[in-house]
């Protein structure tokens, strides 16, 4: 990959003779630096955070592989890991810019009919930038870093049947560490990957095939399944800025039937669904969330003082909960009230009709019953008549 950035240096020349013609400028120009690699780059990517360029170079003849991070405008090179057989490499930053994650597919020996596959993973905040590698024995079929955190999530294994999820911790140290697997998926019927924007939640979707639609919102904090939905047909998936919605689609660009979009918390329950059949829908974007106003002391502060602001938080919460509960209690208090007042009457009036039964006589019993004295009778009840003509003579 070559730079070529060139600054002209101006000299001026100014005559002393006072003469009619105007002054003369003489212009210098330095000769270009020597380029930085002698082959063309294949791919590059730059870093969110800092002035660092990432790419990669084929191999060419006896020359390995290369992926390279300069530091620019400088073009001092940061790391440098080189590989043989290498077919693809493929180049994901984190948001933040402390790691980048290299995928890297590379044939097994020189007949080149065999591909292994692993990722590379460059700690960019930590001296002399360490490189971890993990070894996949199945095709990665898509690979993400977690924003605002250090986690990485890959997909691995041969679709449609075989596909396996596997959660990683990345440890931080001034050498390369082992990475911790913290979950392994087995049989997730997922091709995408999509972290919140703050970290810890991860939507795990399919997005391609005749299959798609299929949803998963976990929670990798405690590497929980919180729920797992589905919308027919989906082809896009959208979190907004704050980490707390996420909007799937099926966009007209890919089908002209069942377009529309579905509304979701972070928690996979369902909030709104458009009309069916929304008429030449194509995309659903988010509104960009403006900066904050408050200083980095500041966030830092609420973050120190994040159980306070919960307690407060909470303790609302069950204010609003027993205010609530207390109108229902009220409104249980007032109908118990009601049933004793009507149960009142009703045994005043039975002990009065009781006392007249007594006065005229009739024997109650014990438990308060009048023993009344009855007489059976049997009533005959005419059902059908049939009329017959008998023959005298028989």
């Amino acid at each position: 990959m070559t730079f070529h950035t060139t600054y002209p240096q101006c000299t001026c020349t100014h005559s002393h003779t006072v003469t009619s013609h105007a002054p003369t400028v003489t212009f210098h120009t330095p000769p270009p630096p020597p380029p930085t690699h002698t082959h063309t780059h294949s791919d590059f990517s730059w870093s969110p955070r800092d002035y660092n360029l990432a790419y990669w170079v084929p191999e060419h003849g006896q020359i390995p592989a290369k992926i390279i991070v300069l530091e620019m405008p400088s073009r001092n090179e940061l790391s440098t890991k080189s590989r043989h057989l290498v077919s693809e490499f493929k180049l994901h930053w984190h948001k933040q810019g402390d790691f980048l994650a290299v995928r890297v597919d590379h044939f097994l020996n020189k007949s080149r009919k065999q591909l292994c596959y692993s990722l590379d993973i460059f700690h960019m905040t930590e001296p002399l930038i360490p490189v971890d590698t993990i070894e996949i024995k199945e095709p990665v079929v898509a690979f993400a870093l977690e924003p605002q955190g250090s986690k990485l999530a890959v997909i691995h294994g041969e679709p449609p049947l075989r596909i396996h999820t596997t959660f990683y911790q990345i440890n931080k140290g001034g050498k390369p560490t082992q990475i911790k697997t913290l979950e392994i998926l087995e049989n997730t019927a997922v091709n995408n990957i999509f972290w919140s924007p703050s970290g810890q939640f991860v939507v795990l979707a399919n997005l391609k095939g005749p299959e798609s639609g299929h949803l998963e919102f976990w929670d990798t904090g405690s590497m929980t399944l919180m729920n797992s939905s589905q919308h027919q047909q989906a082809s896009d998936l959208e979190w907004d800025p704050s980490g707390r919605y996420v909007v799937t689609s099926v966009s007209v660009w890919k089908q002209k039937m069942d377009t529309g979009f579905c509304m979701w918390s972070f928690q996979g329950r369902s909030l709104y669904r458009s009309p069916p059949s929304l008429d030449k829908f194509c995309q659903h974007q988010w509104r960009p969330r403006p900066p904050t106003l408050l200083a980095e002391e500041h966030l830092k502060l609420i973050k120190k003082d994040q159980k306070k602001y919960s307690h407060m938080f909470e303790q609302r919460d069950r204010t609003s909960k027993s205010k609530a509960s207390k109108e229902l209690l009220e409104k249980r208090k007032k109908m118990m009230s009601q049933y004793k007042e009507y149960r009142r009457k009703a045994e005043q009036e039975a002990r009065k009709t009781k006392k007249m039964l007594i006065e005229d006589g009739v024997d109650v019993g014990e438990e308060g019953q009048a023993e009344l004295d009855y007489e059976e009778e049997t009533l005959y009840i005419l059902v059908n008549e049939t009329k017959e003509t008998v023959n005298n003579n028989e």
